[in-house]
């Protein structure tokens, strides 16, 4: 079985190989008319087969550099992106902290004074009756000395 394929050389008629670019359209036009393919020997197709995986092999090794520090350059983007957000939002958490502490610690305070201050109004408020009910267990205390 022999191998047909597109060559840039072709072989006339009188068998000698002729460069298929070789001038104008009108020669090219009539040479390939007077002409037939040469059949690929297996070092052509080798050689064919092995520049296409080249070609292919540097494409793909090219487009992998380049997706490489694509994907290099994004991750770094996201995780400075990333970084500042949540240095940012520490920042606004210490600060809404410290502020939550400082209302928290002013109410402890107001209200610790509003307890001392009710506790003296309910001190001074029963005051009298504490006195009266001293008064009444002191006089029974002396009746029950005097055994009435």
């Amino acid at each position: 079985m022999m191998l047909i394929a597109v060559h840039p050389l072709w072989e006339s008629e009188q068998g000698q190989c002729v460069r298929a670019n070789a001038g104008s359209a009108r020669q090219r036009n009539r040479l390939y008319s007077e002409t037939r393919l040469a059949p690929l020997t297996f070092l052509e197709i080798f050689t064919l087969f092995a520049s296409g995986i080249a070609i292919f092999g540097l494409i793909v090794g090219l487009f992998s550099i380049w997706n490489g520090r694509m994907t290099r350059r994004e991750i770094t983007a996201v995780i400075r992106e990333t970084h500042e957000a949540t240095t940012q939002l520490i920042r606004e958490t210490r600060e809404s902290t410290a502020q939550l502490i400082r209302e928290t610690q002013q109410l402890i305070a107001q209200e610790a004074q509003a307890t001392r201050q009710l506790i003296r109004e309910i001190h001074e408020a029963t005051r009298p009756i504490l006195e009266r009910i001293t008064e009444i267990l002191a006089r029974i205390e002396e009746r029950v000395r005097r055994g009435i």
